[in-house]
């Protein structure tokens, strides 16, 4: 199958974007993928059009840069996959009812009954782990952090919980990962109905994670089993130093993690998922 993933390319780590992640998944599944889109906030070019395709997944995260909207007069069927509706929904409405989407998939699970005019189908999807980018660490592990954007209630976070907050990008953020016992996530920007991509991407590295307690996470995963949760800061903040001091316990709990995320949530099975949607 000829298939045309979109997606907006991240020029400070090129080859981490999620519909980067998607076009691998439907390469390992033997189709033959072609990405198109533009670089953030630039005019460069990741991919051109092809000739009569099959397929087109949009992945889209609904920010303020210029949509294709060439691509709303393919006549193939079409995904739109979008992570970001919880922050842009009106944006994303006006996406919806421009491209007509057969199938239309949402990251946030809260907003599948909102009516979207011009989708056929709707449904909901998730992110995964892209070992190609997150593979297990082998070297040696130690300490806790937060890796992310340094927003204010994470700052305060990290220095109260007395963890380090780091900023890293594409492969230096997963060595960073893969270097430390626990990953704690803290402060989710587009609302806790999304499993966001740090979580899956702790789990690929096969670090232990810390984050908050959600329905999204309890989806997937068994707290205590496959990664470990929190309701509040104060409750945050007291696992942080008890994990810390049971490494074997870590160490136990962030395999098992690990080993159920390659087993059913790597996005060569969400391209299989798309696939069957359809």
């Amino acid at each position: 199958m000829k298939i045309i993933v979109s997606y907006r390319g991240i020029p400070h780590a090129p080859g981490w974007e999620i519909g980067a992640s998607i076009a691998r998944g439907f390469r390992q599944l033997g189709h033959q993928v072609f990405p198109y889109g533009n670089v953030y906030q630039r005019r460069d070019r990741i991919g051109e059009l092809p000739p009569d395709p099959d397929l087109l997944v949009w992945v889209e995260c609904n920010d303020a840069d210029p949509q294709y909207t060439e691509l709303f007069k393919l006549t193939c069927p079409k995904v739109l996959v979008d992570w970001d509706t919880a922050m842009h929904p009106d944006g994303t409405a006006v996406l919806v009812a421009g491209l007509k989407p057969d199938l239309f998939l949402l990251g946030n699970r809260n907003f599948v009954s909102r009516d979207w005019p011009g989708a056929k189908r709707v449904g909901t999807t998730t992110f995964a782990v892209d070992p190609t980018l997150t593979p297990p660490g082998t070297g040696p592990r130690s300490g806790a952090a937060i890796i992310g954007t340094a927003f204010p209630k994470r700052v305060e976070f990290a220095r109260e919980a007395g963890v380090e907050m780091v900023q890293a990008y594409g492969d230096e953020y997963a060595r960073t990962v893969q270097g430390l016992q626990l990953h704690v996530h803290h402060t989710t920007t587009a609302g806790d109905d999304l499993f966001v991509t740090r979580n899956w991407e702790t789990l690929g590295t096969g670090t232990a994670l810390l984050t908050k307690d959600t329905p999204e996470v309890r989806r997937y995963f068994t707290p205590g089993e496959h990664l470990f949760t929190y309701q509040d800061d104060a409750e945050a903040i007291a696992l942080i130093k008890s994990l810390l001091d049971d490494p074997e316990h870590l160490a136990a709990v962030a395999l098992a993690g690990h080993r159920e995320a390659m087993a059913h949530h790597t996005y060569r099975h969400r391209a299989q998922e798309i696939l069957e949607a359809m």
